[in-house]
């Protein structure tokens, strides 16, 4: 008899654990689910809300490029174009989560992984880029370079350091090249820190 009681309740407790474990499992199953949801939909969001914005039409900015490095972007097909726009503009799954089940979330690359990209893509023309090659290149990507040449002078009158104050053009457009990029990565580091908060992992 005694046994038999035992056992009742050696059987009730392994029930009992089987029940916890489940539910346990369900709730976590769940949570997973959610998290999920969460990451489809700012990829879903992010599609059509990057944070680096396209511009409205990209022929001004292909002539610019034919114009500066004929040699290489005259002999781009729309095929070209495309391939090489989605690397500046087109969104990745940039951002990895812990929990391997996740997908990876969208984000625009960084600076530093365009031009890595792009040395990966056309190494005859990226790869012996310098510093300043690079600041030429990102001033026609953003627009930069043209709306500073757009100015009268060669200077422009600094007026945060006085109206006597005259910069050169280039300095100018470098100044805001390098805002131009210090901005845009911390608008993708933004990005990623917060959907890393709101998923949690």
């Amino acid at each position: 008899m005694v046994e038999r009681i035992i056992l009742f309740f050696i059987v009730v407790a392994i029930f009992l654990v089987l029940i916890i474990a489940v539910r346990k499992n369900i709730f976590r199953d769940i949570l997973e689910m959610y998290k999920v949801a969460q990451i489809t939909s700012h990829n879903i969001e992010y599609q059509f809300f990057p944070d680096r914005e396209k511009p409205i039409v990209y022929l001004e900015r292909e002539f610019a490029l034919r114009n500066s490095y004929p040699y290489f972007f005259n002999t781009f097909s729309d095929e070209d174009w495309h391939k090489f726009w989605n690397i500046i503009y087109g969104v990745h799954s940039g951002i990895s989560f812990k929990n391997k089940k996740f997908p990876k979330a969208l984000r625009n690359y960084y600076i530093k992984e365009i031009e890595e990209e792009l040395i990966l893509h056309y190494p005859e023309f990226f790869k012996n880029f310098n510093k300043d090659n690079w600041s030429d290149f990102w001033g026609i990507i953003f627009g930069i370079k043209r709306q500073i040449e757009t100015e009268m002078d060669d200077t422009i009158i600094d007026l945060e350091k006085g109206p006597s104050v005259k910069v050169p053009k280039a300095t100018i457009q470098k100044e805001k090249i390098e805002r131009k990029i210090s901005e845009d990565n911390k608008n993708i580091d933004e990005t990623v820190e917060t959907v890393r908060r709101e998923i949690g992992y």
